[in-house]
């Protein structure tokens, strides 16, 4: 049996998905941003997005919920509600245009 802090991976890769999972549990789900799904939350695309517009979006989002933001290396923020975490991109990097 695996250890309860073990983290299981699959890739969906025609799909731009990757999955985490714990104790047979979904943990959490990753959207490639070039090829994955259209991902939204509280009515806003979070993927194609300027990653500096979806931070902003995090920390206005977390204003109005309560303490929700965690930080992620290299001080990524991360909202918990939908656990979308932000790249470690700058805006100036411009944004992930879709295929």
């Amino acid at each position: 049996m695996p250890d309860a802090d073990t983290v299981g991976e699959g890739r969906y890769g025609e799909f731009g998905l990757h999955v985490y999972y714990r104790e047979e549990r979904l943990a959490g789900i990753a959207v490639d941003a070039l090829c994955g799904p259209q991902v939204s939350a509280d009515g806003a695309a979070l993927a194609d997005r300027v990653p500096s517009v979806v931070e902003r979006w995090i920390l206005d989002r977390a204003e109005s919920r309560g303490p929700e933001v965690s930080y992620l290396s290299a001080g990524v923020p991360c909202s918990e509600s939908p656990g979308q975490p932000i790249p470690g991109r700058s805006a100036g990097a411009g944004h992930w245009p879709r295929r």
